[in-house]
């Protein structure tokens, strides 16, 4: 059964909601310092507010979870430490087989 673009659209609104609620979740341990700090490193951080155009923060909150260490820890660490486990990709939490999906990949 091949999927109708109806059915693509819901899978994907599902799974950028979920995406958005574990992101959310992973930024809640992020103390204010360590925000402020690396919104100044990019240049986001004006006069004590926080200066971001479309996108910024998206690159604000990547740099934070991926490259960001505090107290000898990343973010993910942070959540486990607080959370008592790492989370679950919410990917393969929330995500459904799709029937008749297929897999491909590029030809080098």
């Amino acid at each position: 059964m091949r999927m109708t673009a109806a059915d693509k659209i819901r899978a994907y609104h599902s799974l950028r909601q979920t995406g958005k609620e574990f992101c959310g979740r992973l930024l809640n341990v992020i103390p204010k310092d360590v925000l402020v700090s690396t919104a100044q490193e990019l240049g986001l951080w004006k006069s004590g507010v926080l200066v971001a155009d479309t996108g910024d923060s998206d690159i604000l909150a990547d740099r934070m979870i991926y490259d960001r260490r505090w107290d000898g820890r990343s973010c993910i660490e942070h959540f486990e430490a607080r959370n008592g486990r790492r989370p679950a990709s919410p990917c393969l939490r929330s995500a459904q087989p799709i029937p008749g999906a297929t897999l491909s990949s590029p030809i080098a």
